[in-house]
């Protein structure tokens, strides 16, 4: 049946707006994904920076939060879009994150609120007013095109430089590590409701199982990082109980049949993730330094962003061609095991670069 002119042209119309429609989903998604990667970035990034004492405890609140969205984003969403549309859910959202201009304003660097020790005379207020004002001076001073083509060319050198902290055989452990574990937990989280329903569970089931896991993660994050301020805490075994619990889960998700016992499997999984992602950031200073903190962590997100490039296509591939849940689970077992045994040997990665370290300061 042949279309009259008429409809041609709305068909065309149509074509054309939907590649409009598309390109604008994607431009957002781009814009989006990348404020998130930075903020992400900063929140891990900066409590080591502001807290010596409570380093733990602020990090708990940071990681908790975390969750907390997790739990509250969904329904919030739903309340809206119910209740004001697409459009309307889109502009209150918007106007909730700028809210975060609002808190980042706060975040003075350290050095503009030390208290100084010495006698408070006139010409050391006269001092550190000049200071002060030649500081605020060079933030506010306007960029040059040069200026910002410098900017962005020393930002490409310092990100390629940030893999040259990889030598070190701590790093490589870290980076790796982290790498496997959160990719490997990530994309389970993600066949979890397919594989539920291909058991014959609900979506209802999977919804809660999900729900579930991601409330043992919050309590186990707020746990853990309360007790990185003391003592007997201890990063290594932190992080290998952390991810035995995970691998273990996983496999045992394998095998149960009853509703409350995957949702027991989902906690156990969840209370993983939790002591995993409570020492994420702060297991870099430790074994690290403080001084490498952005170095390593740079090298650390490059390495877990190739990994969802690389673990989640293969995951899925591996799916589709095995017609299996079960194989895929055992696979991203498998990568968050590999993170175990990597930790196994953080000692020796430690005595080998305290060995070359000093016989580079010997040479």
């Amino acid at each position: 049946m042949s279309l009259t002119k008429e409809e041609e042209f709305n068909e065309m119309c149509l074509d054309e707006l939907w590649i409009e429609i598309k390109n604008e989903y994607l431009r957002a998604a781009i814009k989006a994904r990348t404020g998130v990667g930075i903020l992400l970035s900063i929140s891990y990034t900066i409590v080591p920076y502001y807290f010596r004492k409570r380093r733990g405890l602020a990090n708990g609140i940071i990681m908790a939060s975390n969750c907390g969205g997790q739990l509250l984003g969904p329904p919030l969403i739903y309340y809206l879009q119910s209740e004001y549309a697409y459009s309307g859910s889109i502009l209150i959202l918007g106007a909730i994150l700028l809210n975060c201009c609002v808190g980042a304003t706060v975040f003075h660097p350290i050095e503009w609120h030390l208290k100084t020790t010495s006698a408070k005379t006139e010409d050391n207020e006269t001092v550190h007013e000049s200071v002060g004002e030649s500081s605020y001076s060079t933030v506010r001073k306007p960029m040059s095109s040069k200026s910002k083509w410098d900017i962005l060319t020393s930002l490409i050198h310092s990100s390629v430089a940030n893999l040259c902290i990889l030598r070190s055989a701590r790093a490589v452990i870290i980076a790796i590590s982290a790498a496997l574990t959160l990719n490997g937990s990530l994309n389970f989280l993600a066949f979890v409701p397919f594989a539920m329903q291909d058991s014959g569970f609900t979506l209802e089931d999977a919804a809660w199982s999900v729900s579930v896991s991601a409330i043992c993660n919050m309590l186990t994050r707020i746990i853990a990082s309360s007790l990185i301020d003391t003592r007997f805490f201890s990063f290594r075994i932190c992080y290998l109980m952390g991810t035995l619990t995970i691998t273990t889960s996983m496999i045992t998700f394998v095998f149960v049949r009853d509703i409350v016992w995957v949702m027991v499997v989902m906690g156990v999984c969840g209370c993983g993730v939790g002591a995993f992602m409570s020492i994420f950031n702060l297991v870099i200073v430790h074994y690290m330094g403080l001084n490498n903190l952005m170095q390593m962590f740079g090298a650390t997100m490059l390495c877990i962003g190739g990994g969802f490039i690389t673990i989640g296509p293969i995951a899925g591939y591996i799916r589709d061609v095995t017609r299996s849940y079960k194989i895929i689970m055992f696979v991203l077992a498998s990568s968050v095991f590999c993170s175990f045994l990597l930790w196994l040997f953080m000692p020796a990665a430690a005595r080998f670069d305290s060995r070359r370290s000093a016989v580079k300061n010997t040479a």
